[in-house]
């Protein structure tokens, strides 16, 4: 599969969050008009990660922007809580553990971390969210 596929495939996984609003490496929007939403970044490729076995194992890294405002308000960090647990129908360490292939994209992937919630800037604008690091082995 291509880079692009996977991530194209963890947003169909992502869209499975009920009224979250994705956007997958290849569709980033200039600005962000709709919340909750998750942006999705490549943020590097790690290639020839299985050395020996004859296939050229990748390593892609996405970062997923979570964005559920406009602006950084502390009352809205409330909103954050369900997409940051480790179960539940808006958790997305539970949708990922759900299909770890992303659409059968890759041969696994899983959620390294959670950067915890604050604000974060996105075309000239100030966002409320948070950032998940996601791994995925092809």
């Amino acid at each position: 599969m291509s880079l692009k596929a996977v991530g194209a495939g963890l947003a169909v996984i992502l869209e499975n969050i009920s009224d979250l609003r994705v956007y997958a490496p290849a569709e980033l929007p200039d600005s962000i008009n709709e919340f909750p939403c998750a942006l999705i970044l490549h943020s590097g490729t790690t290639y020839n990660v299985a050395m020996g076995s004859g296939d050229a194992t990748q390593e892609h890294r996405f970062r997923v922007k979570l964005a559920v405002t406009r602006q950084d308000l502390p009352s809205a960090l409330s909103d954050l809580l369900d997409y940051l647990d480790n179960t539940g129908s808006s958790s997305v360490r539970a949708k990922i553990n759900a299909d770890p292939t992303l659409n059968s994209t890759c041969d696994t992937a899983w959620v390294e971390s959670n950067t915890g919630q604050g604000g974060f800037m996105w075309g000239g604008q100030m966002y409320l969210g948070t950032e998940f690091e996601i791994v995925a082995i092809e």
